[in-house]
């Protein structure tokens, strides 16, 4: 039976991977910026942790409003920002205070593509198969690019690696505007939820959970790996 919606799915799909790149290829790119950057293994950890703290903070407050916001806007200006930012973080790599920085920026600027990809799928029939497809992509690339990252890691060089995010971050622009551009549609009832009351409900604080516990699992994996 076919995807209902498969170019849209698709292209959400694609976004929410580029923007999850840095996660998806950590142990990967932590040794290039070891390995060929110079940086500390302590330096290049935080860095990391710079860069996904800021996704988590931007993603939790876009989720009280995700509603009411245009999600292909969002992400035309965030992925805009963010190819900026992988950049700057190519140039940067031997200055850990400007590094850092650009990290920071790229975080906050991929968070909010990322939010805008997966809450694009909820507006289409056939959503959870969608999502089925974003999941089995993400992990295709993650499998791919820790394999290739290491292997070609000292003719990219950090230069190179994050060129190629930003390379990705403009396909994923690209991509964005096969976003909704209207915001959802309103719920007809005085008892409909908001959206920060859904978000503390006990089914999603323990889905929340559960992510967090699934996400320390693949840094601890992948630190262990590094």
């Amino acid at each position: 039976m076919p995807i209902p919606h498969l170019r849209h799915f698709a292209a959400f799909s694609i976004i929410g991977t580029v923007a999850l790149m840095p996660l998806l290829v950590l142990p990967a790119m932590i040794g290039v910026l070891v390995d060929n950057a110079g940086m500390s293994e302590a330096s290049a950890g935080w860095s990391a942790s710079v860069h996904f703290l800021a996704s988590a903070v931007v993603g939790l407050v876009m989720a009280v409003r995700v509603h009411h916001v245009n999600l292909r806007r969002v992400a035309t200006l965030a992925l805009v920002l963010a190819i900026v930012a992988d950049i700057g973080s190519g140039l940067t790599a031997g200055d850990t205070a400007a590094f850092f920085v650009a990290r920071l920026v790229a975080g906050l600027m991929l968070g909010a593509a990322y939010v805008a990809s997966v809450a694009s799928f909820a507006r289409f029939d056939g959503y959870e198969r969608g999502f089925g497809l974003f999941v089995t992509l993400q992990f295709s690339v993650s499998g791919l690019g820790l394999y290739i990252v290491p292997v070609y890691a000292d003719d990219l060089g950090a230069m190179g690696l994050f060129g190629l995010f930003a390379v990705m971050d403009a396909i994923a622009l690209l991509l964005a505007r096969r976003l909704p551009a209207e915001t959802a549609a309103p719920v007809g009832t005085r008892k409909s939820a908001s959206e920060l009351r859904l978000l503390l409900t006990a089914a999603a604080m323990l889905a929340i959970v559960g992510f967090a516990v699934f996400e320390a699992a693949n840094n601890a994996q992948f630190a262990y790996i590094e």
